[in-house]
């Protein structure tokens, strides 16, 4: 590598500059550009959350918050056969870009018939469910949404201790 190089790194920081091991270091070539290339690393995540739900084509997928994980795992749903794909987030505009980038539908998770609208629209229940908004009402709130042995992956990382869900009903029963 020299000075002027086209890289993106992965597993860096966000920072002006940076010393960085080579193997986190990759060329760019020149059709790529650097918005699509700061996004390669980091779409990692939700394409491993796909994977280790294990979608088939054809199933139903949901995903809970619209941040830059959650956006990035519409399209690559999607591109795994996911079928319908349901965005959720509080923000109207973020439902609107979810669908403008291949979400079926959009919905609020604080409308009062939520996890009704999300069973209905997915035939009972979401198979694969993403829950990328790192708050505990997200979570329990992507539960409700599920269909029996629905397969869910915490791309958020709930922080708050005193959270607390009922696993008995929302988890281990179905």
């Amino acid at each position: 590598f020299k000075i002027g190089d086209r890289v993106a790194l992965s597993w860096s920081t966000h920072t002006e500059l940076i010393n960085m091991n080579v193997r986190n270091v990759h060329h760019l070539s020149d059709d790529i550009s650097f918005e699509d290339a700061a996004l390669a690393h980091i779409a990692t995540f939700p394409l491993a959350a796909i994977r280790k739900c294990r979608l088939e084509m054809g199933e139903s997928a949901i995903v809970m918050g619209l941040g830059v994980l959650g956006l990035v795992a519409i399209p690559l749903l999607r591109a795994a056969g996911a079928a319908p794909i349901v965005a959720v987030d509080p923000v109207p505009e973020k439902r609107e870009k979810a669908l403008s980038i291949g979400a079926d539908y959009a919905l609020d998770p604080y409308a009062p018939d939520f996890a009704q609208q999300a069973k209905a629209l997915t035939g009972g229940g979401a198979k694969v469910g993403i829950e990328v908004t790192g708050i505990g009402a997200g979570l329990d709130g992507i539960l409700d949404c599920m269909a029996r042995f629905g397969r869910v992956a915490l791309l958020g990382c709930t922080r708050d201790k005193e959270f607390t869900i009922d696993y008995y009903r929302k988890v281990h029963g179905p």
